[in-house]
Order: C-alpha cells, then structure tokens, then sequence
C-alpha cells in the first residue's frame, strides 16, 4: 500500500510539473455518458473522457483498501484520477467528497451490522474537522493554480505512503 501511494505521489509531481498552461478555478458544464464513456465538459472549454468500466475497477479496488485500511478511499481515488486518468483538481473534488459521504454510511451501517460499532464521540469530533477541512479547502481551491493542489495532493500522499511504510513492515 505504501509503495502505491509513493508511485502516486511521484507521479502527481511529474505531472504537475509537465502541466504548460495554468488553469484556474473551473466547473463542470456538462457531464454525460456516450457508451462506455463518459465526457465532462467544463466552462473553460476542457473535455475529460472517463472509461466508466475501467473507473467502476478502479473504484471496487479502492474500496476494499480504504475497507480493509480503514481509511477514507477518496484519499487513494483522488491522487489515481488526477495522475494517470489525467482528470483536474476542479472536476474531482466534488464526486470524491458525495463518493465517499456515501461509502462512510455503508462502511458504518456494515460494521454496525458484522458487530464492530463505530465510536460515536470520536466520529463526531473526526467529522467536525473534517467539515472544517472541506470549508477552507473549497475556498482555498478557487484561489490556487491546478498545479500546486495538484503538488499539494502529492505531499500528502507521499506523507501517506511514508507514514505507513513502518506500519506495514510490523504485519
């Protein structure tokens, strides 16, 4: 798993850096399905085509990580999207944050359910921050070129990756 995010990272900084043109804040115009594809068009005039198979594969691995991981999937999904499916910050931000909304409900109906309750206190206190981190980095994105959230989401993966080299190594 460590590994993973590491190549993650390093591949968000190469494509950071190779980006030549500065895009600033932009949202979605348009998003539909033609066939296995699906275009999003967004009010700068970018087109980003999604293989829905390849995503929905994507998407059913990340969950079984960010399951067994316990940890959030938007964390791994959103550094795979914008590096090698080449997708923007901008488009991301918003199906990641519904994604994972609703895969926290699931995972906390599930364990309830197998007999693991979830803390509630903890959860709550969890929560409250990361609405917190929701408000400012929405304010905070408008503001920032798609290159430095794009080395900023390759920090914190790398943090990531190194964080759980050693947690790895004691299993």
């Amino acid at each position: 798993m460590s590994f993973v995010l590491l190549i993650l990272a390093i591949e968000l900084i190469l494509n950071s850096l190779l980006i030549r043109e500065v895009r600033v804040y932009e949202e979605v115009l348009r998003c539909y399905r033609r066939r296995l594809l699906l275009t999003i068009t967004t009010t700068k005039d970018h087109t980003y085509e999604v293989n829905i198979p390849l995503l929905v594969i994507i998407t059913v691995l990340v969950g079984i990580i960010g399951s067994a991981y316990g940890i959030g999937g938007a964390s791994i999904l959103s550094p795979i999207l914008m590096g090698p499916m080449g997708l923007s910050a901008y488009v991301i931000s918003g199906p990641t944050l519904i994604v994972t909304f609703i895969v926290s409900m699931i995972g906390v109906i599930l364990y309830t359910y197998l007999g693991y309750p979830p803390n509630i206190i903890n959860g709550a206190f969890m929560g409250l921050g990361g609405m917190v981190g929701i408000y400012l980095g929405t304010i905070t994105q408008r503001r920032l070129p798609e290159r430095h959230i794009k080395l900023m989401v390759a920090l914190i993966t790398a943090i990531m990756g190194l964080y759980s080299m050693p947690c790895v190594s004691r299993i």
